[in-house]
């Protein structure tokens, strides 16, 4: 269970590199351009959009059934506008307002926020493993972390072979 346990972690760790490369990516890019993507379904639509350093989720709900669009998905890029936005709160924000005859809620997020998110896995993972590996060549228990510099072929609390647990 502890092996299986292991191999989860470490294959979702891996797994959230690539939004944390994708989300720096798109931090760098959001200077340069602004992204849009649109998802329409319903009565209401969202829409991602990147402005300099900032990611932002809008969500507008209708009252009524919007007719259909030709596509459910779309997607637009323009050349980015340096003072689109003015941001107060690190970069977070949230809005609720009025839209023809919805609601429209936005959220932002800088992407600093979003790529330390994403990065964070990787990094508790090694750590971990930094911390095994010098556990390991400072003598102590893998398991219960004894010192084990006067009995290093097995450990007197827990009963651990320290070479079989590597």
């Amino acid at each position: 269970m502890k092996r299986l346990r292991q191999f989860i972690f470490k294959g979702l760790t891996v797994l959230s590199l690539l939004p944390c490369v994708a989300t720096a990516v798109f931090w760098i890019r959001s200077y340069y351009r602004e992204d849009f993507l649109y998802f329409y379904c319903g009565n209401s639509y969202a829409m991602a959009l990147s402005y300099p350093g900032v990611a932002t989720v809008e969500i507008t709900r209708y009252q009524h059934t919007l007719e259909p669009p030709p596509k459910r998905w779309d997607y637009a890029s323009e050349p980015a506008n340096q003072t689109a936005l003015h941001w107060k709160r690190l970069g977070f924000c949230h809005r609720s307002e009025p839209a023809l005859d919805g609601i429209r809620h936005v959220n932002c997020f800088p992407f600093w926020f979003l790529c330390a998110l994403t990065a964070l896995p990787p990094v508790l993972m090694g750590t971990r493993r930094i911390r095994r590996r010098s556990r390991r060549e400072m003598c102590f228990c893998p398991v219960c972390n004894y010192d084990l510099r006067a009995t290093p072929d097995r450990c007197p609390e827990c009963g651990t072979n320290p070479k079989e647990h590597v």
